[in-house]
């Protein structure tokens, strides 16, 4: 699983919508965030593809999975396009009766 969504100084990142500058202003300060999946900490992290998200940390307590590419990036285009439209669209988020993995 790559998350695309965590916390770091009171505030919430989410990795897609980030520019390249922002990211790697945030990535200079080697930041453990707060991921939004399960709580733990992780890192910032760009893949193979320039994919940004986030890692999670040694303390991984998440029950995740490996994603194809097109997972993430079906992620991040739902994303854009939501907020494009006025939704408040985020990656990673937990319900009454669902919990992402």
């Amino acid at each position: 699983m790559m998350p695309l969504r965590a916390f770091f100084a009171g505030r919430e990142l989410l990795a897609p919508l980030m520019s390249d500058e922002e990211w790697l202003n945030v990535k200079a300060q080697r930041p453990k965030v707060r991921l939004c999946c399960c709580d733990s900490t992780g890192y910032l992290r760009t893949s193979k593809l320039g994919t940004k998200h986030f890692v999670h940390g040694k303390d991984r307590i998440c029950n995740w999975a490996l994603e194809t590419w097109q997972h993430p990036l079906a992620k991040t285009e739902i994303v854009r396009v939501c907020q494009r439209f006025g939704y408040d669209a985020k990656t990673e988020v937990s319900g009454v009766d669902f919990k992402p993995h």
